[in-house]
């Protein structure tokens, strides 16, 4: 049973941040990506675009958004999107996982490029004296 806990503790190991300073780097990083993504989905050209069609007997305005970051459109089956405090948590989850993922990776290399010193089960004993 300790092997799989001790298994277990390495993997959240990774998600825990070690000092006041990585925290805050965290959350900085988290908001910085939360308004990059927010500034790209608001953005024409990029988050959307709008296409002037024939309708029947009008013209209509009609919508591409970029997937990634509308993707709540998909399930919420409306043209528009209408409810933004959808979009604002689908935001904040991808700029959450982006975050994690580049703190993950960053220890995961930082942990390989540090040598660790060697343990050493005992130390060597002196050579036995012959008594003759």
């Amino acid at each position: 049973m300790r092997p799989q806990a001790a298994m277990g503790e390495r993997a959240w190991r990774l998600l825990r941040c070690s000092s006041p300073g990585e925290i805050a780097t965290f959350w900085t990083v988290l908001i910085v990506l939360y308004l990059l993504l927010f500034i790209l989905a608001m953005t024409f050209g990029i988050g959307y675009s709008q296409h002037i069609v024939w309708c029947g007997e009008k013209w209509c305005a009609v919508f591409d958004y970029q997937p990634l970051l509308w993707l709540p459109i998909l399930f919420l089956q409306t043209p528009l999107p209408v409810d933004e405090w959808v979009y604002i948590l689908w935001w904040y989850l991808l700029a959450g996982l982006f975050t994690e993922a580049v703190f993950v990776a960053d220890r995961l290399v930082a942990g390989r490029k540090v040598r660790r010193p060697r343990e050493r089960s005992a130390p060597p004993r002196p050579a036995a004296r012959s008594v003759r």
